[in-house]
């Protein structure tokens, strides 16, 4: 019985470890598909519209509402970037223990920083869609993000699911060795 568990939550592990590198990757893609379609100069504009930037400052050093969009698109993708490097190393290491190879704890670590930053932003643009906005823009944003929201969702259930397969791997392995 024990050992039938093991399998199921070792797959389990698996198949989520893979999720949580199908989900980094998709990250990526939906954000340079954005700046393929959303015009640079309008992301420029459109941050400085909302106040979130102080354009002023920013025009001093001569940089215009197109060159803002590059330095948002740039950093944006950095940080992708930098996502996708930890999703792939979550997600890796939950296969390979998922196979029977047991990994540092570290991965499980990271796991539940990412959960939380991730739980944070969906909170965040969940809120934004309920708070007035003079401009419309942020409104006209949060409503074309509504399929990410599912999707992120998604994503944070599945690095729920690492976390939790793996501690049941780990116990179950633990109960088997001493029985």
């Amino acid at each position: 019985m024990d050992v039938e568990k093991l399998r199921k939550y070792e797959h389990t592990l698996a198949i989520s470890g893979a999720a949580v590198v199908a989900f980094g990757i998709w990250s990526v893609v939906k954000a340079v598909v954005y700046f393929i379609v959303i015009p640079l100069a309008k992301v420029g504009a459109d941050l400085r519209e909302t106040g979130g930037v102080d354009f002023e400052s920013i025009q001093s050093f001569g940089i215009t509402d197109r060159g803002l969009g590059y330095i948002t698109a740039i950093s944006i993708v950095l940080v992708l970037m930098i996502d996708l490097l930890m999703r792939f190393y979550v997600g890796r290491a939950a296969i390979i223990e998922g196979r029977g190879r047991k990994k540092s704890i570290f991965y499980l670590i990271l796991a539940s920083v990412m959960i939380v930053f991730l739980g944070i932003s969906i909170v965040r643009r969940a809120i934004v869609w309920f708070i007035p906005d003079e401009t419309g823009i942020m409104k006209d944003l949060m409503d074309t993000a509504g399929v990410s929201q599912i999707l992120d969702l998604t994503s944070l259930f599945a690095l729920i699911q690492v976390i939790v397969s793996a501690i049941m791997v780990r116990r179950l392995r633990e109960q088997l060795e001493v029985s």
